[in-house]
């Protein structure tokens, strides 16, 4: 874009242009007040998918991330601090942490009437 029109952009629209440190003196609240209340807050996805292992639910919590492949029920645990490539599954390891993950799962998956694919081994 030529420095005219971006000033004529400007003009028509009324558009503002902020430097990064305006915007991010600006911003900045908006992201760190509710920080503590995100901190250990799960995070939950779901994935209609063929590819590889399948249709599968994801919670991420903390350090740890946890999968389960809905076709046949498979865990996989990862703590992603450690191992961000999630090369080494600690679901035996850790089954503690795994069995209150995939609580969490299952509950999210109720809540939100998430379909199981038609091939799933699974109740909920």
């Amino acid at each position: 874009m030529n420095l005219k029109l971006l000033f004529l952009s400007t003009a028509v629209f009324g558009l503002t242009f902020v430097s990064f440190s305006q915007w991010e003196q600006r911003a900045s609240p908006m992201f760190t007040k509710d920080n503590e209340q995100f901190t250990n807050r799960p995070l939950f996805w779901h994935i209609a998918s063929q590819w590889k292992h399948g249709t599968c639910s994801v919670i991420r919590k903390n350090n740890y991330k946890l999968i389960q492949f809905l076709a046949d029920g498979k865990l996989e645990l990862y703590n992603l601090n450690e191992d961000p490539s999630e090369s080494t599954n600690l679901v035996e390891t850790n089954k503690d942490i795994a069995n209150t993950m995939l609580a969490e799962l299952v509950q999210w998956r109720k809540q939100n009437k998430v379909p199981l694919p038609p091939n799933s081994v699974l109740e909920f």
